[in-house]
């Protein structure tokens, strides 16, 4: 369940701490790490609301950086906050350089996956309020995520409505798998 939350997947999670990696480089002090270390420690930690903060303090001083703006729309989407996402998508497009042009494809990839995802779920959270297990089988399956994360959803609904005996054959089955 915990994964059908984890957005971006981990493809962009990659390309993120590339991204960070090749621009970071050695810090410049011993004592001051700099903002794109910090950022990346930020990021593993999962502490994206302190990522969202440090960046918005770095784009003040260098608000061309085009790959803090990719980042920011990052950590915006991590916490769910689609319309700051967008934005950062459109400063990101108005920005000239190399980077912003291939970043900005990306970011946006991003952005509709995240609706695709959003549209889905609560399709799915639909079906199951109205205990519509068929409904909600076929909402898992028109999802894009992996499948053992689909499947792991579908040994929810098993077990949501009472079939044990299906779960566990289903769980028996990823475990297998």
């Amino acid at each position: 369940h915990r994964d059908l939350h984890s957005f971006p997947t981990r493809r962009s999670s990659d390309l993120l701490a590339v991204l960070i990696g090749l621009k970071g480089g050695p810090t410049s002090s011993k004592t001051e790490p700099s903002f794109l270390d910090t950022a990346k420690a930020l990021y593993a930690k999962t502490d994206y609301a302190a990522l969202v903060k440090l960046t918005e303090q770095h784009l003040a001083s260098q608000p061309g950086d085009s790959s803090a703006h990719y980042l920011l729309g990052v950590a915006h989407l991590r916490l769910r906050q689609r319309d700051l996402s967008q934005v950062e998508l459109d400063g990101l497009s108005r920005l000239q350089d190399p980077v912003s042009r291939s970043l900005t494809p990306k970011l946006g990839a991003l952005l509709k996956r995240f609706d695709v995802l959003e549209g889905a779920k609560a399709s799915l959270r639909e079906q199951i309020g109205r205990y519509d297990a068929e409904g909600a089988l076929h909402a898992i399956q028109q999802m894009d995520v992996p499948e053992p994360q689909k499947q792991l959803l579908r040994v929810y609904i098993s077990v949501y409505h009472g079939r044990f005996e299906l779960a566990r054959h289903q769980l028996d089955s990823l475990q297998t798998s």
